[in-house]
């Protein structure tokens, strides 16, 4: 299935920007991604988190986590390399998901070698003054389980910094339940995999929101805060994607 290039144009405090959004990675072959890159020639390019199968490191750490996380931490050559090619085009930052819970200091230095630059709940200021953060996952799993909740005391420190503000995080069911009202202009977020079946417009399912989610693509809004979600790269899953292409989002902020 080729991968679709999607374009959202909003306006935003009076900034100009573009943004390459690649979601939800997971190790897949990106050659194609690197072109649309290239021939979109965004300001920055952002991964609002699973670029990977996991960061846990190679030996388990402390906490639980299961096996198969700690065996995905040897796979990860596909995500270390776009990283590297997307550096070269425009700066890179990325945010923690769910499947990369718990970086390990090894995993840091790798992503730092890389170029990139990981938010791990912080923050970098952009030329012009926007506010890019990254909020990490709270480690969900399963459809219906959201897990852990996010760390919402960093959520309230980021959303009182004075400037327009970016978040990235990986989960869109964050949004409205943590997000939502702290003044954080946009929020760009991935994990639902475009509800895996999409039929006049809409998802079937996603984890963490269960049968026809609300947010699994596009861009929304509440309270003059907006979403706007990916419906991301790889597939990790048994079920397929149906009417449901792989996308890499460019917005453009005008």
């Amino acid at each position: 299935m080729r991968i679709q290039k999607t374009l959202y144009k909003i306006s935003l405090c009076g900034i100009r920007m573009r943004i390459a959004v690649v979601a939800d990675l997971h190790n897949s072959k990106w050659d194609e991604i690197i072109e649309i890159i290239k021939e979109s020639r965004p300001d920055i390019i952002v991964n609002p988190g699973d670029m990977f199968g996991s960061l846990a490191g190679e030996s388990r750490p402390e906490g639980d986590l299961t096996g198969r996380y700690i065996a995905e931490s040897n796979r990860n050559a596909a995500g270390f390399a776009f990283l590297c090619a997307a550096a070269k085009i425009a700066p890179v930052f990325c945010s923690v998901g769910n499947h990369e819970v718990r970086v390990s200091r090894e995993n840091q230095r790798r992503i730092a070698d890389t170029g990139a630059v990981l938010l791990d709940n912080s923050y970098t200021t952009l030329c012009g003054g926007v506010i890019l953060g990254g909020l990490s996952s709270g480690g969900a799993h399963g459809l219906l389980n959201t897990g852990n909740p996010p760390d919402t005391a960093w959520i309230e420190k980021f959303g009182k910094l004075k400037g327009p503000k970016i978040l990235l995080c990986h989960h869109p069911e964050y949004w409205e339940k943590y997000v939502v009202g702290h003044g954080i202009d946009l929020t760009i977020a991935g994990h639902a995999h475009g509800g895996q079946w999409r039929f006049f417009g809409r998802g079937v399912l996603a984890p963490g929101q269960g049968l026809f989610p609300k947010y699994t693509a596009g861009v929304h809004e509440l309270s003059g805060e907006r979403l706007i979600v990916s419906r991301g790269i790889g597939n990790l899953r048994a079920i397929p994607r149906i009417n449901n292409p792989p996308e890499v989002l460019i917005i453009d902020i005008e």
